[in-house]
C-alpha cells in the first residue's frame, strides 16, 4: 500500500499547488514559470515541472517538491502540510500518527471547536442581542451560516472549560490565543459577549477570530494575537473565498471592515479582501501582488482612512503595482456598507470609474494652492512627491508632466526634488536576472543540455575528454551519460531511464527545467551552436589552469636556470595558449 505521501503526489499535480499560491504562473514550454515568492525579483526565475514533480528558483536556489513548497511559503514543518495536501487530495489520515500530533494541528483542532462553540452560542437565548444586531445591519441567515459567524458569551471560562475537557493540555490551550492570562497567573476567555467572526486561511481553516463588542466599549474589535496559525501582518479577510474573483478580475478591492466586506461580496464584487487587526502591511501587498498588480482602495472616508489609504498607496506603489481609489467620499458616504445599502448601483458606477491614486492625490495636495501661494505650494510638492517617486516608469512620466502644469514647477525642479526623497531599504527591491548563469554553473548547463538534446550529445562526445571538466561531479554526471548511451539497445536514448540510473537525478532535473526554459525557442542549428559554445566554456577552465601550471613551472624552471626546460615548458605553453584561442573564437 502506498505511503500518504506518494497517494497525495500521484492525485494532486505540482502545478496546481504552486499556482493556489501563485496564480500568476504562465506555460513556459513543458514547465511553468513566474515570479519567485521567497525573494524580490523583477525577471521570472522561479520554474515548476509537472513531469518530474518539482519547482526551482534560479533566482535564490531554493526549491523541492510539493510539500517542501507548501512548508516554506506557510511557514510550517512537515506534518503540517501532510496534513494541508491531504485535505486537499482527500487522503485520509490516522488522527492517531505521531506525525500528525503537532501543536499547529492540535490549534486548528481548538479553533475548529471555538467556531461550534460560538455559532451555537449565536443561536441560543444568549446570542438574541448578537441576531438582532445582525439583522438590523441587514446580514441574512445565509450569509451568517456562510461565515460561520457566532457569539461568544458573557462567560469567563465558558470556551476554557470546553477545551479542557476535549483533552488540550492548559499550556496548548494558551498558545491558541483563545484566552488571555493576566499578571496574576489567571486564565480566561478572551472573548466576551462579542459577535464572532472567524478568520480562515486560503484553505479555509480558521487560525483566529476577530470579536466585535455589542456594548459601548473602548475596544470595538479585539482580534486574536500573533500565533502560530495566525499572522496578522500577512492575513487578509476574505481571501480564501476572494482569490478566484481577484484572479479573474486582475484586481483587488481592499476595505478596512468586515462589514465592508461583507456587503461588497454580496453587491457581487467577489474581488475584495479587508485587513484585519493592523494597517496595511508590505506582506499584505506581498500576498496581493500573487493575484493582481491592480489593488483597489476603498478605505472610510475620516480622516484615519485617508491616512491609511495613503500608507496603502506608498506601499502598493513600491511594489510595481497601479493603485486605485473608489472615490465615494465625494457623494458624502463614509464607507463601501454605507454607501452599497444606500445606493448599490452607484457603488457599482464609482468602481467601473475608479480613479488612479496618483490622480487623486495629485487633486487632494493642489486643489487649494492658489498659483502666488509659494509656501503652500512647497507643502504640496513635498507631500506629492514621494507617491509619484515610487510609481512606475510611465505613471512617472505623465504624472510628473501633470504635476509641473498644474504647480507650474518645471519637470527638472521636480525631478531633482524626487532624487532628495529617500526611499526606506526595506522598500528596495533587488532585480535578480533570471536568466543569468554563473560560470560555476556552466559545466551543469553544458551536460543538462547534452541530456535533453541527444543528437547534441553525439557530436559532443568525442570531442570531450573527462580531464577537460573541472567540476568532479559535472565529469561524473557526464561519464554517466557516456556509458549510459553505451550501453543503450538501439540508440533509443530514454531521459527517464538514465535519471532513474544517475545518482545526480535531482540536480538534473533542476537543471533541466532551467535548460527547457532556456532553449524552448532555439532551432537545431542553434542548440548546435549553444552546445559548441558551452562545451569551449568547459574546457576553457580547464585550458585555463593547465597553462596557470605550466606558467608557473617556467617560473621554477628559470629560477634553476634550466634552458632545456624553459625551452620545452615555453613551446607546451604556447601550443596550449593557441589551443585556448581557438576555443575562444
Amino acid at each position: 500500500m502506498d505511503s500518504p505521501v506518494n497517494e497525495i503526489k500521484q492525485r494532486l499535480n505540482i502545478v496546481d499547488v504552486v499556482r493556489e499560491y501563485l496564480p500568476h504562473l504562465k506555460p513556459a514550454g513543458s514547465n511553468w514559470k513566474g515570479i519567485c515568492p521567497f525573494h524580490s525579483e523583477k525577471t521570472p526565475s522561479f520554474m515548476v515541472s509537472t513531469d518530474k514533480g518539482i519547482w526551482h528558483c534560479f533566482g535564490c536556489n531554493e526549491g523541492g517538491d510539493m510539500f517542501t513548497f507548501v512548508m516554506k511559503i506557510n511557514g510550517i514543518e512537515f506534518p503540517d502540510a501532510l496534513r494541508m495536501l491531504a485535505d486537499k487530495a482527500g487522503v485520509t489520515l490516522r488522527r492517531t500518527d505521531p506525525q500528525l500530533l503537532t501543536l499547529r494541528n492540535k490549534l486548528l483542532d481548538m479553533h475548529i471547536i471555538a467556531e461550534e462553540f460560538f455559532k451555537s452560542e449565536l443561536i441560543n437565548e444568549r446570542g438574541k442581542k448578537a441576531k438582532e444586531y445582525l439583522a438590523g445591519r441587514d446580514i441574512s441567515e445565509a450569509q451568517i451560516k456562510d461565515l460561520g459567524l457566532g457569539f461568544s458569551p458573557n462567560l469567563w471560562d465558558g470556551l476554557n472549560s470546553l477545551l479542557l475537557k476535549k483533552g488540550f493540555t492548559p499550556r496548548e490551550i494558551l498558545s491558541s490565543g483563545l484566552l488571555v492570562k493576566n499578571e496574576q497567573g489567571r486564565v480566561y476567555d478572551r472573548f466576551r459577549n462579542r459577535l464572532m467572526f472567524p478568520l480562515r486561511n486560503l484553505q479555509g481553516q480558521v487560525i483566529g477570530f476577530a470579536g466585535r463588542t455589542l456594548l459601548d466599549e473602548d475596544a470595538k474589535y479585539i482580534n486574536s494575537p500573533q500565533t502560530m496559525l495566525y499572522n496578522k501582518s500577512e492575513f487578509l479577510y476574505g481571501l480564501d473565498k476572494a482569490k478566484s474573483a481577484i484572479r479573474g478580475e486582475d484586481a483587488v478591492i481592499v476595505v478596512e471592515g468586515y462589514f465592508d466586506w461583507i456587503s461588497v461580496f454580496s453587491a457581487g464584487m467577489k474581488n475584495v479582501v479587508a485587513v484585519s487587526g493592523t494597517a496595511l502591511t508590505k506582506e499584505h501587498i506581498a500576498v496581493l501582488k500573487r493575484y493582481t498588480g491592480n489593488i483597489v482602495f476603498a478605505f472610510d472616508t475620516d480622516s484615519a482612512g485617508k491616512d491609511a489609504f495613503k500608507k496603502g498607496a506608498l506601499l502598493a506603489l513600491e511594489s510595481g503595482c497601479a493603485v486605485y481609489l473608489i472615490n465615494y467620499g465625494a457623494h458624502g458616504f463614509k464607507d463601501p456598507d454605507e454607501l452599497i445599502k444606500k445606493d448599490q448601483s452607484l457603488w457599482g458606477k464609482l468602481y467601473e470609474g475608479r480613479v488612479l491614486a496618483l490622480e487623486h492625490l495629485l487633486d487632494e495636495f493642489f486643489s487649494n494652492v492658489k498659483p502666488g501661494d509659494i509656501i503652500a505650494k512647497k507643502k504640496a510638492l513635498r507631500g506629492y512627491i514621494p507617491f509619484l517617486k515610487r510609481a512606475g516608469g510611465i505613471e512617472k512620466e505623465h504624472f510628473a508632466s501633470k504635476l509641473s502644469q498644474v504647480s507650474g514647477i518645471s519637470e527638472s525642479l521636480i525631478e531633482e526634488e524626487m532624487k532628495n526623497v529617500k526611499v526606506e531599504q526595506t522598500f528596495e527591491e533587488i532585480d535578480v536576472e533570471g536568466a543569468q548563469i554563473t560560470e560555476a554553473s556552466v559545466g551543469w548547463r553544458w551536460v543538462s543540455l547534452l541530456v535533453a538534446y541527444p543528437s547534441v550529445f553525439l557530436n559532443i562526445n568525442e570531442k570531450v575528454s573527462e580531464e577537460h571538466i573541472k567540476d568532479s561531479e559535472v565529469a561524473s554526471a557526464f561519464r554517466s551519460l557516456r556509458k549510459f548511451y553505451s550501453e543503450m539497445a538501439d540508440g533509443d536514448f530514454s531521459l527517464n531511464a538514465f535519471r532513474k540510473t544517475n545518482e545526480y537525478s535531482k540536480l538534473l532535473d533542476i537543471w533541466l527545467l532551467k535548460v527547457e526554459d532556456l532553449y524552448k525557442s532555439f532551432t537545431a542549428s542553434e542548440i548546435e551552436k549553444e552546445a559548441k559554445l558551452l562545451t569551449a566554456k568547459v574546457k576553457e577552465e580547464y585550458y585555463r589552469d593547465v597553462l596557470l601550471k605550466v606558467t608557473r613551472e617556467i617560473a621554477d624552471a628559470e629560477r634553476e636556470k634550466n634552458e632545456e626546460k624553459v625551452s620545452r615548458l615555453l613551446r607546451i605553453h604556447t601550443t596550449i595558449a593557441s589551443e585556448l584561442a581557438d576555443l575562444l573564437k
